[in-house]
């Protein structure tokens, strides 16, 4: 009994990375872990006096305004932005049909097609300037963010730039890439009075 009970006995820990963009006000967390989030935020609000901690609402829902891009020529799609290959689109009700689209070209009469069915998209992914490659899901979730190979070496880092000067580039990035995703969510909703 000994032997089964003692790893129980030491507590997990996890890491969450925690980005803070205070020129423009955003928050962000490497975790989608609910118990986490409520942690992590509680702990900032208590350390840091005045800070109030609002989740990010746009205008367009991601659902809504990914099942608009998936309709449209690749034209259309909003700027800086085009398809990455997969999707996963999801169907109403208690046994909702699912499909995804793995590794796979997103063609747009298929999704068409699909999202004709009542289909609406659950997980997109997308390009961000050929720079960084994420999955934007119906919660306004990026996931599995990844940064190109060029985005740290273009600004004249060696691969040894260090933790500063790698920090300071993939905040420059992501910073930027909020601001574009945002706009193309139809920009930040109204707050009520």
């Amino acid at each position: 009994i000994e032997q089964e009970l003692l790893p129980l006995a030491f507590p997990a820990s996890a890491d969450v990375q925690v980005w803070l963009d205070r020129t423009q006000g955003r928050l962000a967390l490497d975790t989608t872990v609910a118990r986490r989030i409520d942690l992590v935020t509680s702990a900032l609000t208590e350390s840091l006096s005045g800070l109030r901690l609002q989740p990010l609402q746009t205008a367009l829902t991601p659902a809504t305004a990914m099942a608009g891009w998936l309709a449209a020529d690749a034209t259309d799609w909003p700027p800086h932005f085009a398809p990455g290959r997969e999707v996963e689109l999801k169907g109403d009700g208690d046994r909702p049909a699912v499909v995804r689209f793995t590794r796979h070209v997103l063609d747009r009469e298929d999704m068409q097609r699909h999202l004709a069915q009542g289909k609406r998209p659950t997980r997109l992914a997308l390009d961000w300037e050929g720079r960084v490659q994420f999955v934007l899901t119906d919660t306004l979730q990026l996931r599995r963010l990844a940064f190109d190979d060029g985005v740290f070496t273009a600004q004249g880092q060696a691969d040894d730039g260090g933790f500063d000067a790698d920090a300071a580039i993939a905040t420059g990035e992501l910073g930027a890439l909020l601001t574009d995703l945002i706009q193309a969510l139809g920009g930040l909703a109204p707050t009520p009075p």
